[in-house]
């Protein structure tokens, strides 16, 4: 029987032996050969192992690969699909936001003038009631004076 096993073949076959003779060099290749086949048989299977390994180090190289320009592919045909789609919504929100900035910029201009005759009103407030202030304690002595002499204290 042959038997094609990893691009070789191997044949099966059966020897008869005289085990009489202990010294026969075919007893000792007899006794050799199921040694020989099963090293050969590990030698072919970590052979296949390292080949398996190989090949599927390789087609998951390939299959990162394909899905990378695959998925570099698919967001390029998505712009290019919402590109006109996002221009148009761009020019309508560049359209909206043009008027309400000159309103912002001209309710700004006249709201900082507003706030700063406010501030100019606050100073001079400010100062009249100072001034009144001031007055007020310039006025204290005398009128301790006078109630003091009048007999009525303040406490």
């Amino acid at each position: 029987q042959a038997l094609e096993f990893a691009g070789s073949t191997l044949v099966a076959c059966t020897v008869d032996v005289d085990v009489s003779e202990p010294n026969s060099n075919e007893a000792c290749e007899m006794h050799a050969l199921p040694e020989k086949l099963a090293a050969l048989r590990s030698e072919v299977e970590a052979t296949f192992e390292r080949r398996l390994h190989d090949q599927r180090r390789v087609f998951e190289k390939q299959i990162q690969d394909q899905t990378l320009h695959a998925e570099e592919s698919a967001l390029r045909r998505a712009l290019q699909g919402f590109e006109p789609r996002l221009k148009e919504v761009y020019g309508y929100v560049d359209e909206r936001l043009a008027p309400l900035f000159q309103k912002a910029d001209s309710d700004s201009a006249s709201y900082m003038t507003s706030l700063v005759s406010l501030k100019e009103e606050l100073a001079t407030h400010t100062s009249e009631l100072h001034a009144k202030v001031e007055a007020m304690r310039a006025q204290l002595p005398p009128l301790e004076r006078r109630l003091g002499a009048a007999g009525c204290s303040i406490e």
